[in-house]
Protein backbone atom coordinates (compact mmCIF):
# COMPACT_ATOMS: atom_id res chain seq x y z
CA UNK A 1 0.00 0.00 0.00
CA UNK A 2 1.23 3.35 -0.86
CA UNK A 3 1.96 6.15 1.10
CA UNK A 4 -1.29 8.31 -0.89
CA UNK A 5 -3.60 5.44 0.21
CA UNK A 6 -1.85 5.01 3.73
CA UNK A 7 -3.29 9.07 4.27
CA UNK A 8 -6.26 8.61 2.26
CA UNK A 9 -7.49 5.54 4.64
CA UNK A 10 -6.24 7.38 7.98
CA UNK A 11 -8.18 10.51 6.61
CA UNK A 12 -11.20 8.24 6.50
CA UNK A 13 -11.11 6.82 9.62
CA UNK A 14 -10.85 10.30 11.31
CA UNK A 15 -13.55 11.42 9.36
CA UNK A 16 -15.85 8.56 10.57
CA UNK A 17 -14.64 9.25 14.38
CA UNK A 18 -16.06 12.69 13.64
CA UNK A 19 -19.47 11.93 12.77
CA UNK A 20 -22.07 11.35 15.48
CA UNK A 21 -24.85 9.82 15.46
CA UNK A 22 -26.87 12.60 16.99
CA UNK A 23 -25.81 15.64 18.17
CA UNK A 24 -28.22 17.32 20.91
CA UNK A 25 -28.55 21.05 20.55
CA UNK A 26 -28.89 23.16 24.03
CA UNK A 27 -28.18 21.29 27.16
CA UNK A 28 -31.31 21.83 29.67
CA UNK A 29 -32.92 18.83 31.13
CA UNK A 30 -35.18 17.76 27.62
CA UNK A 31 -31.16 17.82 25.74
CA UNK A 32 -29.63 16.07 28.90
CA UNK A 33 -32.51 13.55 29.17
CA UNK A 34 -32.45 12.19 25.50
CA UNK A 35 -28.55 12.77 25.46
CA UNK A 36 -28.39 10.30 28.59
CA UNK A 37 -30.91 7.92 27.15
CA UNK A 38 -29.33 7.55 23.70
CA UNK A 39 -25.97 7.21 25.13
CA UNK A 40 -27.09 3.84 27.20
CA UNK A 41 -28.32 2.82 23.91
CA UNK A 42 -24.98 3.01 22.21
CA UNK A 43 -25.61 6.02 20.23
CA UNK A 44 -22.66 8.17 19.40
CA UNK A 45 -23.74 11.76 21.22
CA UNK A 46 -22.11 15.64 21.11
CA UNK A 47 -24.16 17.97 23.15
CA UNK A 48 -23.66 21.67 21.77
CA UNK A 49 -24.57 24.33 24.85
CA UNK A 50 -24.18 28.27 23.80
CA UNK A 51 -23.56 29.10 27.57
CA UNK A 52 -21.04 28.72 29.89
CA UNK A 53 -23.34 26.04 32.30
CA UNK A 54 -26.00 23.33 31.59
CA UNK A 55 -29.35 23.18 32.85
CA UNK A 56 -31.07 25.70 30.50
CA UNK A 57 -33.98 27.74 33.00
CA UNK A 58 -33.33 25.34 35.62
CA UNK A 59 -30.57 26.93 38.24
CA UNK A 60 -29.64 27.49 41.57
CA UNK A 61 -27.63 30.32 43.34
CA UNK A 62 -25.47 29.14 46.66
CA UNK A 63 -24.61 32.24 48.12
CA UNK A 64 -28.08 34.17 49.03
CA UNK A 65 -29.07 31.43 51.75
CA UNK A 66 -27.85 28.33 53.59
CA UNK A 67 -29.42 26.05 51.03
CA UNK A 68 -29.44 26.35 47.71
CA UNK A 69 -32.32 28.93 46.13
CA UNK A 70 -34.10 27.99 42.87
CA UNK A 71 -32.95 30.92 40.24
CA UNK A 72 -35.35 28.74 37.94
CA UNK A 73 -38.19 26.41 37.70
CA UNK A 74 -38.65 26.15 41.24
CA UNK A 75 -42.01 24.01 41.74
CA UNK A 76 -42.75 19.92 40.55
CA UNK A 77 -46.46 20.70 38.99
CA UNK A 78 -47.48 17.14 38.74
CA UNK A 79 -46.77 14.55 40.96
CA UNK A 80 -47.86 11.99 38.75
CA UNK A 81 -45.42 12.79 36.10
CA UNK A 82 -41.59 11.09 35.36
CA UNK A 83 -40.22 13.87 36.34
CA UNK A 84 -41.38 13.56 39.82
CA UNK A 85 -40.03 9.93 39.86
CA UNK A 86 -36.88 10.92 38.94
CA UNK A 87 -36.36 13.26 41.42
CA UNK A 88 -37.22 10.57 43.91
CA UNK A 89 -34.79 8.23 42.51
CA UNK A 90 -32.11 10.49 42.72
CA UNK A 91 -32.90 11.37 46.61
CA UNK A 92 -35.26 14.10 46.55
CA UNK A 93 -37.49 14.86 49.42
CA UNK A 94 -40.65 16.05 47.92
CA UNK A 95 -44.11 17.54 49.82
CA UNK A 96 -47.01 18.82 48.98
CA UNK A 97 -47.69 22.49 49.70
CA UNK A 98 -51.36 22.59 49.93
CA UNK A 99 -50.84 20.12 53.06
CA UNK A 100 -48.32 22.11 54.21
CA UNK A 101 -49.23 25.93 53.68
CA UNK A 102 -52.20 28.27 53.66
CA UNK A 103 -52.63 30.56 50.18
CA UNK A 104 -53.00 34.45 50.77
CA UNK A 105 -55.13 37.04 49.15
CA UNK A 106 -55.00 40.97 49.81
CA UNK A 107 -58.33 41.92 50.69
CA UNK A 108 -59.78 44.09 48.35
CA UNK A 109 -61.19 46.64 50.23
CA UNK A 110 -58.82 46.95 53.32
CA UNK A 111 -54.60 46.70 53.56
CA UNK A 112 -55.22 43.23 55.27
CA UNK A 113 -54.65 39.54 54.20
CA UNK A 114 -57.25 36.46 54.07
CA UNK A 115 -57.30 33.15 52.85
CA UNK A 116 -57.49 32.07 49.35
CA UNK A 117 -60.74 30.29 50.03
CA UNK A 118 -62.36 32.96 52.43
CA UNK A 119 -61.29 35.35 49.54
CA UNK A 120 -63.55 32.98 47.41
CA UNK A 121 -66.20 32.71 49.62
CA UNK A 122 -66.13 36.55 50.54
CA UNK A 123 -66.34 37.68 46.66
CA UNK A 124 -67.84 35.13 44.59
CA UNK A 125 -68.39 37.46 41.89
CA UNK A 126 -64.49 37.63 40.76
CA UNK A 127 -64.63 33.91 41.12
CA UNK A 128 -64.12 33.02 37.66
CA UNK A 129 -63.50 29.74 37.73
CA UNK A 130 -67.21 29.55 38.94
CA UNK A 131 -68.66 31.53 36.57
CA UNK A 132 -66.77 29.65 33.73
CA UNK A 133 -67.92 26.11 34.84
CA UNK A 134 -71.59 26.41 33.30
CA UNK A 135 -70.76 27.71 30.09
CA UNK A 136 -67.24 25.72 29.39
CA UNK A 137 -68.22 23.82 26.43
CA UNK A 138 -69.76 27.10 24.48
CA UNK A 139 -66.45 28.94 25.95
CA UNK A 140 -64.13 29.59 22.89
CA UNK A 141 -59.70 29.46 23.32
CA UNK A 142 -59.98 32.38 21.55
CA UNK A 143 -61.19 34.36 24.62
CA UNK A 144 -58.30 35.56 26.69
CA UNK A 145 -58.58 36.09 30.30
CA UNK A 146 -58.59 39.96 30.16
CA UNK A 147 -61.39 39.31 27.01
CA UNK A 148 -63.35 37.19 29.89
CA UNK A 149 -63.64 39.55 32.45
CA UNK A 150 -64.52 42.78 30.67
CA UNK A 151 -67.35 40.36 28.96
CA UNK A 152 -68.56 39.59 32.83
CA UNK A 153 -68.08 43.51 33.47
CA UNK A 154 -65.59 42.54 36.63
CA UNK A 155 -62.43 43.91 34.37
CA UNK A 156 -62.20 47.18 36.31
CA UNK A 157 -62.45 45.89 39.46
CA UNK A 158 -60.39 42.65 39.42
CA UNK A 159 -58.48 43.11 36.17
CA UNK A 160 -55.26 43.72 37.97
CA UNK A 161 -55.63 41.05 40.52
CA UNK A 162 -56.07 38.59 37.81
CA UNK A 163 -52.90 39.94 36.11
CA UNK A 164 -51.07 39.15 39.47
CA UNK A 165 -52.07 35.66 39.68
CA UNK A 166 -53.25 33.97 36.23
CA UNK A 167 -50.70 36.69 33.97
CA UNK A 168 -47.64 35.95 36.66
CA UNK A 169 -48.26 32.25 36.78
CA UNK A 170 -48.37 32.14 33.45
CA UNK A 171 -45.65 34.07 31.97
CA UNK A 172 -47.24 37.15 30.22
CA UNK A 173 -50.31 39.70 30.10
CA UNK A 174 -53.48 38.25 30.81
CA UNK A 175 -54.65 39.72 27.39
CA UNK A 176 -52.16 37.39 25.97
CA UNK A 177 -53.61 34.09 27.47
CA UNK A 178 -56.33 31.81 26.49
CA UNK A 179 -58.74 31.19 29.20
CA UNK A 180 -60.11 28.47 28.00
CA UNK A 181 -56.49 26.74 27.82
CA UNK A 182 -55.76 27.72 31.46
CA UNK A 183 -58.53 25.58 32.75
CA UNK A 184 -57.83 23.13 30.48
CA UNK A 185 -54.19 22.75 32.49
CA UNK A 186 -56.20 22.97 35.10
CA UNK A 187 -57.82 20.05 34.48
CA UNK A 188 -55.13 18.04 34.63
CA UNK A 189 -53.22 19.59 37.36
CA UNK A 190 -54.91 19.55 41.06
CA UNK A 191 -53.60 22.22 43.48
CA UNK A 192 -52.56 19.31 45.81
CA UNK A 193 -50.24 17.94 43.10
CA UNK A 194 -47.76 21.10 43.57
CA UNK A 195 -44.95 19.99 45.05
CA UNK A 196 -41.51 21.63 46.65
CA UNK A 197 -37.56 19.49 46.84
CA UNK A 198 -36.79 20.28 50.42
CA UNK A 199 -33.00 19.03 50.55
CA UNK A 200 -31.52 19.57 47.32
CA UNK A 201 -32.35 21.78 44.33
CA UNK A 202 -33.43 20.92 40.45
CA UNK A 203 -30.28 21.41 39.21
CA UNK A 204 -28.71 18.90 41.56
CA UNK A 205 -31.20 16.34 40.20
CA UNK A 206 -30.46 16.64 36.87
CA UNK A 207 -26.88 16.51 37.78
CA UNK A 208 -27.22 13.32 39.44
CA UNK A 209 -29.29 11.63 37.61
CA UNK A 210 -27.09 12.98 33.91
CA UNK A 211 -23.81 13.34 35.21
CA UNK A 212 -23.01 10.50 32.69
CA UNK A 213 -23.09 12.89 29.69
CA UNK A 214 -21.68 15.85 30.64
CA UNK A 215 -18.30 15.47 29.57
CA UNK A 216 -19.92 15.46 26.54
CA UNK A 217 -20.89 18.85 25.91
CA UNK A 218 -19.17 21.35 24.15
CA UNK A 219 -19.73 24.76 25.96
CA UNK A 220 -19.48 28.06 24.57
CA UNK A 221 -21.14 26.68 21.23
CA UNK A 222 -24.15 28.42 20.20
CA UNK A 223 -25.41 27.03 16.60
CA UNK A 224 -25.25 29.45 13.76
CA UNK A 225 -26.43 27.00 10.99
CA UNK A 226 -28.20 23.45 10.75
CA UNK A 227 -27.60 22.33 6.97
CA UNK A 228 -29.81 19.14 6.62
CA UNK A 229 -29.41 19.14 3.06
CA UNK A 230 -27.27 16.30 2.47
CA UNK A 231 -29.41 13.22 3.21
CA UNK A 232 -26.78 10.92 4.70
CA UNK A 233 -25.44 13.62 6.98
CA UNK A 234 -26.40 16.90 8.69
CA UNK A 235 -23.73 19.81 9.32
CA UNK A 236 -23.85 21.85 12.53
CA UNK A 237 -22.14 24.55 12.25
CA UNK A 238 -21.02 26.84 15.60
CA UNK A 239 -20.84 31.10 15.97
CA UNK A 240 -16.65 30.25 15.37
CA UNK A 241 -17.03 28.33 12.34
CA UNK A 242 -16.63 24.89 13.79
CA UNK A 243 -18.70 22.47 11.80
CA UNK A 244 -20.22 19.29 13.76
CA UNK A 245 -21.64 16.28 11.80
CA UNK A 246 -24.00 13.88 12.53
CA UNK A 247 -26.83 11.41 11.38
CA UNK A 248 -29.66 13.01 13.15
CA UNK A 249 -29.97 16.28 15.44
CA UNK A 250 -32.32 17.15 18.54
CA UNK A 251 -32.98 21.07 19.08
CA UNK A 252 -34.19 22.07 22.25
CA UNK A 253 -32.96 25.87 22.60
CA UNK A 254 -35.58 27.70 23.70
CA UNK A 255 -38.50 29.23 21.28
CA UNK A 256 -36.68 32.73 21.44
CA UNK A 257 -33.63 31.18 19.45
CA UNK A 258 -35.84 29.88 16.70
CA UNK A 259 -37.86 33.01 16.74
CA UNK A 260 -35.10 35.21 16.07
CA UNK A 261 -33.64 33.05 13.45
CA UNK A 262 -30.32 32.70 15.46
CA UNK A 263 -30.14 29.76 13.57
CA UNK A 264 -30.27 29.00 10.35
CA UNK A 265 -31.79 26.07 8.38
CA UNK A 266 -30.70 24.62 5.15
CA UNK A 267 -33.04 24.06 3.58
CA UNK A 268 -35.86 26.26 5.88
CA UNK A 269 -37.99 24.80 7.72
CA UNK A 270 -41.46 23.89 6.75
CA UNK A 271 -44.38 26.88 7.02
CA UNK A 272 -46.17 24.22 9.56
CA UNK A 273 -43.08 25.13 11.93
CA UNK A 274 -41.98 28.32 10.84
CA UNK A 275 -46.03 29.01 11.71
CA UNK A 276 -45.62 27.33 15.37
CA UNK A 277 -42.23 29.14 15.89
CA UNK A 278 -44.88 32.46 15.42
CA UNK A 279 -47.56 31.50 17.10
CA UNK A 280 -46.52 30.04 20.28
CA UNK A 281 -45.92 33.12 22.58
CA UNK A 282 -42.82 33.03 25.23
CA UNK A 283 -43.36 35.33 27.57
CA UNK A 284 -40.72 38.11 29.68
CA UNK A 285 -40.27 36.53 33.36
CA UNK A 286 -37.62 37.12 35.95
CA UNK A 287 -37.36 35.93 39.70
CA UNK A 288 -36.69 38.47 42.69
CA UNK A 289 -35.19 36.59 45.92
CA UNK A 290 -35.11 38.47 49.13
CA UNK A 291 -33.28 37.03 52.57
CA UNK A 292 -34.62 37.81 55.58
CA UNK A 293 -32.87 38.14 59.22
CA UNK A 294 -35.93 36.64 60.55
CA UNK A 295 -39.26 35.25 59.25
CA UNK A 296 -42.05 37.54 59.73
CA UNK A 297 -44.91 35.64 58.31
CA UNK A 298 -47.08 32.75 59.68
CA UNK A 299 -45.15 29.05 59.39
CA UNK A 300 -47.71 27.82 57.23
CA UNK A 301 -47.57 30.77 55.03
CA UNK A 302 -47.40 29.85 51.58
CA UNK A 303 -47.97 32.81 48.94
CA UNK A 304 -49.63 35.91 48.46
CA UNK A 305 -51.52 37.90 45.72
CA UNK A 306 -51.73 41.31 45.72
CA UNK A 307 -54.95 43.09 44.78
CA UNK A 308 -53.03 46.21 42.86
CA UNK A 309 -49.34 46.13 43.22
CA UNK A 310 -46.63 45.22 40.70
CA UNK A 311 -44.92 42.69 42.76
CA UNK A 312 -48.56 40.73 42.70
CA UNK A 313 -47.47 37.27 43.13
CA UNK A 314 -44.77 36.31 46.28
CA UNK A 315 -44.36 33.12 47.96
CA UNK A 316 -42.37 31.56 50.80
CA UNK A 317 -38.96 29.66 49.29
CA UNK A 318 -37.92 28.22 52.69
CA UNK A 319 -41.58 26.51 52.77
CA UNK A 320 -40.90 23.08 55.00
CA UNK A 321 -37.31 23.41 55.42
CA UNK A 322 -35.02 22.87 58.52
CA UNK A 323 -36.10 25.86 60.56
CA UNK A 324 -32.23 26.65 60.37
CA UNK A 325 -32.31 27.86 57.03
CA UNK A 326 -32.58 31.52 55.43
CA UNK A 327 -36.14 32.86 55.18
CA UNK A 328 -36.32 33.45 51.32
CA UNK A 329 -39.60 35.09 49.89
CA UNK A 330 -39.39 34.80 46.29
CA UNK A 331 -41.69 37.34 43.37
CA UNK A 332 -42.10 36.48 40.05
CA UNK A 333 -42.39 39.38 37.58
CA UNK A 334 -43.61 39.28 33.91
CA UNK A 335 -43.16 41.25 31.15
CA UNK A 336 -42.97 45.65 31.81
CA UNK A 337 -41.93 44.95 35.29
CA UNK A 338 -39.77 42.17 34.63
CA UNK A 339 -38.05 44.65 32.35
CA UNK A 340 -37.88 47.58 34.84
CA UNK A 341 -36.43 45.75 37.59
CA UNK A 342 -33.58 45.32 35.54
CA UNK A 343 -32.19 48.72 36.26
CA UNK A 344 -31.03 48.33 39.92
CA UNK A 345 -32.52 52.02 41.18
CA UNK A 346 -35.77 51.20 39.67
CA UNK A 347 -35.49 47.80 41.32
CA UNK A 348 -34.67 49.05 44.75
CA UNK A 349 -37.81 51.46 44.59
CA UNK A 350 -39.70 48.87 43.77
CA UNK A 351 -38.49 46.82 46.75
CA UNK A 352 -39.03 49.39 49.08
CA UNK A 353 -42.48 49.98 48.26
CA UNK A 354 -43.13 46.77 48.13
CA UNK A 355 -41.86 46.08 51.78
CA UNK A 356 -43.86 48.97 53.15
CA UNK A 357 -47.06 47.22 51.35
CA UNK A 358 -45.32 43.71 53.30
CA UNK A 359 -45.63 46.02 56.54
CA UNK A 360 -49.08 46.99 56.47
CA UNK A 361 -50.28 43.94 55.32
CA UNK A 362 -48.64 41.79 58.19
CA UNK A 363 -48.78 44.72 60.69
CA UNK A 364 -45.37 45.12 61.11
CA UNK A 365 -43.40 47.94 60.83
CA UNK A 366 -40.17 46.67 61.21
CA UNK A 367 -40.41 44.28 57.85
CA UNK A 368 -38.48 47.15 56.07
CA UNK A 369 -35.53 46.72 58.31
CA UNK A 370 -35.39 42.94 58.24
CA UNK A 371 -34.16 42.65 54.41
CA UNK A 372 -30.69 41.71 54.17
CA UNK A 373 -29.90 40.96 50.47
CA UNK A 374 -31.75 40.10 47.02
CA UNK A 375 -30.90 38.61 43.98
CA UNK A 376 -32.91 39.20 40.88
CA UNK A 377 -32.84 36.69 37.78
CA UNK A 378 -33.20 37.92 34.78
CA UNK A 379 -33.61 35.08 32.23
CA UNK A 380 -35.24 37.82 29.08
CA UNK A 381 -31.80 39.04 29.31
CA UNK A 382 -29.78 35.97 29.40
CA UNK A 383 -28.63 35.52 26.15
CA UNK A 384 -29.60 32.31 24.49
CA UNK A 385 -32.70 32.14 26.63
CA UNK A 386 -34.21 35.61 26.28
CA UNK A 387 -37.36 34.53 28.08
CA UNK A 388 -39.59 32.82 30.96
CA UNK A 389 -41.53 30.25 29.23
CA UNK A 390 -44.12 29.70 27.00
CA UNK A 391 -47.75 30.40 27.54
CA UNK A 392 -51.13 29.41 27.09
CA UNK A 393 -52.09 30.52 23.63
CA UNK A 394 -54.97 32.50 22.13
CA UNK A 395 -56.47 30.72 19.08
CA UNK A 396 -55.66 27.26 20.55
CA UNK A 397 -54.33 25.08 17.64
CA UNK A 398 -51.90 22.13 17.17
CA UNK A 399 -48.80 24.59 17.00
CA UNK A 400 -47.56 22.53 19.77
CA UNK A 401 -47.70 19.21 18.20
CA UNK A 402 -46.03 20.96 14.75
CA UNK A 403 -43.41 21.75 16.61
CA UNK A 404 -42.31 18.31 18.12
CA UNK A 405 -42.99 16.55 15.20
CA UNK A 406 -39.98 14.81 13.42
CA UNK A 407 -38.64 16.20 10.13
CA UNK A 408 -38.10 13.42 7.87
CA UNK A 409 -36.63 11.60 10.99
CA UNK A 410 -33.57 13.24 11.09
CA UNK A 411 -34.23 16.84 12.94
CA UNK A 412 -36.35 16.42 16.18
CA UNK A 413 -37.19 19.32 18.30
CA UNK A 414 -37.58 19.18 22.02
CA UNK A 415 -38.26 20.94 25.30
CA UNK A 416 -41.51 22.46 27.52
CA UNK A 417 -42.45 24.45 24.17
CA UNK A 418 -43.46 21.26 22.12
CA UNK A 419 -45.00 20.03 25.12
CA UNK A 420 -48.97 20.42 24.78
CA UNK A 421 -50.45 20.89 27.99
CA UNK A 422 -47.13 20.51 30.31
CA UNK A 423 -45.40 23.60 28.85
CA UNK A 424 -43.86 26.05 31.17
CA UNK A 425 -42.90 23.05 33.66
CA UNK A 426 -39.53 21.12 34.66
CA UNK A 427 -41.80 18.11 34.09
CA UNK A 428 -43.06 19.21 30.62
CA UNK A 429 -39.52 19.73 29.52
CA UNK A 430 -38.28 16.31 30.91
CA UNK A 431 -41.45 14.44 29.26
CA UNK A 432 -40.47 15.75 25.70
CA UNK A 433 -36.94 14.77 26.26
CA UNK A 434 -38.14 10.92 26.58
CA UNK A 435 -40.87 11.32 23.62
CA UNK A 436 -37.95 11.97 21.39
CA UNK A 437 -36.05 9.85 22.93
CA UNK A 438 -38.60 7.33 21.53
CA UNK A 439 -38.92 9.24 18.29
CA UNK A 440 -35.05 8.84 17.24
CA UNK A 441 -35.17 4.73 18.91
CA UNK A 442 -37.79 4.07 16.62
CA UNK A 443 -36.78 6.01 13.38
CA UNK A 444 -33.51 4.03 13.63
CA UNK A 445 -35.40 0.56 13.53
CA UNK A 446 -34.87 -1.80 10.75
Amino acid sequence: MDLNQQLNNISLKQGEEDIYDLIVIGSGISGLATAHNLVNNNYKVKILEARSVYGGRISKNENLANFAVETGGEEIHLRKSAYFQLAQSMGAEIISEIKHSVYFIEHPEKEEMITEDDFFEQFPQYDIWEIAEKEYDQLSFDVSIKDYLEQKNIYQQCGKFYQNLLGTENGTLISKISWKGVQEYDKLVEKSDHSMITNMSHYDVITKAFGDVLHLIEYNSPVSKIDYSDQKLIKVTIKDGRIFQAKQALITVPISQLKNNSIEFVPALPQNKLDAIKTINFGTSGKLQYRFKERFWPENFNSIILWDHDFGMTWNSSICKDKSKSNILTTLLVEDVANKVEDEQVRKQLISTFLKKLAKLFKNEKIPELLEDHIYTGYSTKEYIEGGYTTPNLHWTKERKDLAEPLQNRLFFGGEATSILNHSTIHGAYESGLVQTENILLSNKK
